[in-house]
């Protein structure tokens, strides 16, 4: 098997033939190789990718649909029982799992990190590190003052603040940048235990991959959050100057948006579905609205500032500043 993930915009026949080369003339290969009257049965090792799809993998979904499509002919055409199992991200093995399970190694390669969020990481190979994390509402407020319908979830800045601290622990640097980052699945940890995490780092030729994994006791290892990380030299580092107080001049000045509180969670108010604690609705200032214009001042209250002696990319005040200008009907976008 294997896995090149890719805009489909950007692939090319080359990197699709060794996508396909196992799944599809292996298969086919494998077929004609044991034909004979005393086979009973053909199995192929599928995945749910050829029905539910994964994100940049359209050539590695179409290899195992091929597969899918061929047991339904062959059983046709054969005598053979020919059979394809669409599995799953197996809980103790597969492809999503090699990074995760070399990473169980023994404590005395474990490796603290300075960060609330995460219990230690290991070098799990050359240019490869995995950092663990197991997230609670007891110990984190990430989770314990950001649910949706009251089931604390780590908010998407959350897992932006993950990578950073991640990477920036390995590569000690001043500047990082993020780039092409995507959210796949909702990481919600359950309220009287905590949630196993994993932040899985791989070294490439000019950027670093981050991938973020969760553990379902169930079903096993999700793929939640994927993207890149590049240091910033100074000379990259560049920033842009604006003249507040004009814009401010050419806005009009509106109150906040109201916020119900939310009776059944302790010191919560809600946006919608989603209701944040006082490190959110705290930081928030008032609106200066415009004509497609919107500015605001998030300010971290002073009992949170300790927050910023660990927290780089702090996942409140970037949600703050990210979203305020939301309107209530668009609310489902963020």
């Amino acid at each position: 098997m294997v896995l090149d993930d890719g805009l489909m915009q950007l692939e090319t026949p080359e990197k699709t033939h060794r996508v396909f080369q196992p799944k599809v003339w292996g298969t086919q290969f494998l077929f004609e190789l044991t034909d004979n009257p005393q086979r009973d049965f053909f199995v192929m090792s599928s995945s749910l990718a050829s029905t539910i799809g994964l994100y940049a993998q359209a050539d590695y979904c179409a290899a195992n649909a091929f597969q899918d499509v061929f047991a339904h002919r062959m059983n046709s055409q054969s005598d053979t029982f020919v059979c394809s199992i669409n599995w799953g991200i197996w809980s103790e093995a597969g492809a999503a799992m090699r990074l995760l399970m070399d990473s169980s190694i023994a404590a005395a390669r474990q490796t603290w990190v300075n960060h609330p969020l995460f219990e230690y990481c290991v070098d799990a190979g050359p240019g490869r590190r995995v950092y663990h994390a197991r997230l609670s509402t007891q110990r984190h407020w990430i989770v314990a003052e950001h649910r949706l319908r009251d089931r604390p979830l780590v908010p998407g800045t959350g897992f932006l603040e993950l990578a950073r601290a991640a990477y920036q622990d390995w590569q000690p640097c001043t500047s990082v940048e993020l780039r092409g980052v995507y959210f796949l699945e909702p990481l919600l940890v359950p309220e009287s235990t905590h949630k196993e995490v994993r932040i899985v780092l791989e070294e490439r030729e000019t950027a670093c991959d981050f991938t973020i994994f969760s553990l379902e006791p169930e079903t096993g290892w999700y793929e939640n959050a994927r993207g890149n990380l590049v240091t910033l030299l100074p000379e990259d580092n560049k920033t842009i100057a604006y003249n507040l107080e004009a814009l401010k001049r050419s806005l009009t000045q509106e109150r906040p948006r109201e916020m119900g509180v939310a009776a059944s969670i302790k010191e919560l108010k809600c946006f919608g579905d989603v209701c944040v604690g006082p490190r959110w609705y705290k930081s928030m200032s008032n609106i200066f609205v415009g004509q497609n214009q919107a500015l605001t001042e998030v300010i971290l209250p002073d009992e949170y500032k300790k927050d910023l002696e660990h927290y780089h990319l702090h996942p409140a005040m970037l949600d703050v500043a990210t979203s305020f200008a939301s309107t209530p009907e668009a609310f489902y976008l963020l």
